[in-house]
This record gives structure tokens, sequence and C-alpha cells, in this order.
């Protein structure tokens, strides 16, 4: 059986190159599963994948790819920005079950911005970061522009350059029990793994 894989629909280019690095660090550092296959993800604009005809032609093209490689998983993640996740997430999950109920669907809405994920891990993107800093990284969900609040840290910041470099140095850990979102992530992550992979030899179901 060919290994499965995890399609994501994302909002931007930074996204793009910084979400399939993250996953291959949850999937192999923390489930060992490095052969999951993680493929281009979709990119969409942020405004489009609230709106239900959007969203289910960026879904469909995403199950499209899956059924060609045998099995998997879309996954969509963006920010939340101004929306509340809670609400937000559950709103997604239906209008993309709507357009294609085969198929395996996760939803993670970032609190905020996907820099919080980054901002929560401070003490490992820079020797030079104070403890100030490091407290309001321990809140970073809370602070109400992550993106500034990092580009201030360390100086410069732009998504497109810096996202997936910082997000090879985060500690996914750490990040995990200061970002609710994060773990939303990770507890999808785990799930698909459980449904993907009986036993940890590698036999699939």
């Amino acid at each position: 059986m060919n290994n499965p894989v995890i399609i994501s629909i994302v909002e931007g280019q930074g996204d793009a190159t910084a979400v399939p690095l993250l996953l291959r660090r949850i999937l192999g550092e923390e489930f060992g599963r490095y052969d999951v296959k993680i493929k281009k993800p979709i990119i969409e604009h942020r405004g489009n994948l609230v709106k239900k005809d959007k969203l289910s032609r960026a879904v469909e093209m995403a199950a499209r790819k899956i059924v060609a490689c045998g099995t998997g998983c879309i996954l969509i993640l963006f920010d939340a920005d101004k929306d509340c996740p809670g609400k937000l997430a559950p709103r997604i999950l239906r209008m993309a079950k709507d357009a294609r109920s085969d198929m395996n669907i996760s939803v993670v809405i970032v609190k905020k911005e996907y820099e919080a994920w980054l901002v929560a891990s401070m003490e490992t993107l820079s020797e030079n970061v104070v403890n100030g800093i490091i407290e309001h990284s321990k809140k970073a969900e809370e602070i109400s522009d992550p993106k500034y609040f990092l580009k201030d840290s360390l100086g410069q910041y732009t998504p497109t350059v810096d996202q997936a470099r910082l997000t090879a140095k985060i500690d996914i850990r750490i990040v995990r029990e200061r970002c609710p979102s994060f773990d939303k992530l990770w507890r999808e992550l785990e799930s698909f793994c459980d449904r993907h992979y009986v036993n940890d030899t590698g036999r699939q179901e």
C-alpha cells in the first residue's frame, strides 16, 4: 500500500514553505513517521478560505491529488486573525465536508497568526533574547500582533524569507505547551497516525 499523504491548504507563500517543514518535524520527531508524504500545499487567499465556494474548490483540488496518491488527509490551516478559532474551525470543517464528505479533513485555525507559534519559542530563535521577551513568549497567542513582535524582537522578519527558517529552529514541545492552537495541530497529526498506522512496525491499515 502507498504511504499516506497530507495535502495542506494554506493562505500564503510563507505558510506554503513553513507548514510542510513543520508537519515533517512533528510527524518525524514525535511520532517516528518519516514516511508520510507531505505534498506541496495549495495556496488560497485567507478571505477565500471562509467562503464556501472558494474553499470547496480548494478542497476538491486537494481531494483529487489524494485520490491519485492512494490515501491521506487534507489539512486546512490558516490564521484566525481577529476571529475566534473555536468558532471558525467547526464552520470551515462543515463547509469542507460538504464539498468532500469522503475525505479525511482536519482544520487548524492558528490563534492570531502563524507567527505566534514562532514567538512561543523565542528562546530557541536567538541567543540575544532578553528575559522580558521570553515572558511574553509564554503567552504568545495573547500578543495582538505576533508578526510585529517577532520583527521587533529579532530586528527583522519577512515571512517568505524567514518563516520556514525559524520554523526549523523552534522547540515544538515548548510551542505545544504554550499555544493551544499548536496543540490542536499536534492532536490532529496524532489522529492521522492512528488512522493510517496500526503499530510501530509501520504496517498500514
